[in-house]
């Protein structure tokens, strides 16, 4: 392994072994690079899913019981949420919330 890959590897771990750094450094990141970070090992990709299922409880409280009502209910359906479907309900609660302001 080169130097460079080997201080790589070493700042990823440091950075993903404190939860606080891993969600504020992965809200910065695009979907793709997430997607990256996670297939580096196994304790990456637990990273990754534990962020990714922290987004999905937080987008999701407003319309369910969290994030895991939604998961359950995806699972038993077989089914996903396309893009443009997430982006819709996006801005359908954020005119919702603007509506109850006031």
């Amino acid at each position: 392994m080169s130097s460079s890959f080997v201080a790589y590897r070493s700042a990823m771990s440091k950075i993903l072994s404190t939860m606080e750094i891993l969600e504020t450094t992965f809200d910065h990141c695009d979907l793709e690079t997430i997607v990256s970070v996670g297939q580096m090992s196994k304790y990456a990709a637990g990273k990754v899913l534990w962020y990714l299922r922290q987004r999905l409880h937080l987008l999701s409280k407003e319309s369910f019981d969290g994030g895991d009502e939604l998961t359950y209910i995806l699972r038993a359906c077989d089914a996903v949420v396309s893009r443009s479907t997430a982006l819709h309900i996006s801005d359908h609660l954020s005119v919702i919330a603007e509506a109850h302001e006031t």
